[in-house]
């Protein structure tokens, strides 16, 4: 309801709550699923009902864990590859074999 009122294609949420509202976002959480599209979903990507889709979730924290920001998004599994980056960091003190997740990015393919 705070950004209802915004132009998104010119401002982030992130940024729209970072510096009007002054919630800073401190971490968030992705969560990634292949389920099949709905009737309604198969029509507004073009595919044929029950296709499989990717769906993402993405919830955004503010201080002490608190959501602040949920999104949900449908894509082709033909038109969006992800890449999740790990960086190993044995002298942080972490285990030799942990490997966190330090970025994720999503490059859209071409038709």
């Amino acid at each position: 309801q705070l950004i209802v009122d915004y132009d998104l294609e010119k401002r982030t949420i992130f940024d729209i709550l970072e510096n009007e509202y002054d919630i800073e976002i401190t971490s968030g959480c992705y969560y990634l699923h292949a389920e099949n599209a709905s009737e309604s979903q198969a029509e507004q990507l073009q595919l044929p009902d029950g296709a499989a889709l990717f769906r993402l979730d993405r919830i955004s924290y503010t201080l002490h864990e608190k959501p602040v920001y949920y999104q949900q998004r449908f894509y082709r599994n033909d038109k969006i590859v992800y890449r999740l980056r790990v960086d190993r960091n044995k002298a942080a003190g972490g285990s030799p074999s942990a490997l966190p997740l330090s970025e994720i990015s999503a490059e859209f393919l071409g038709d």
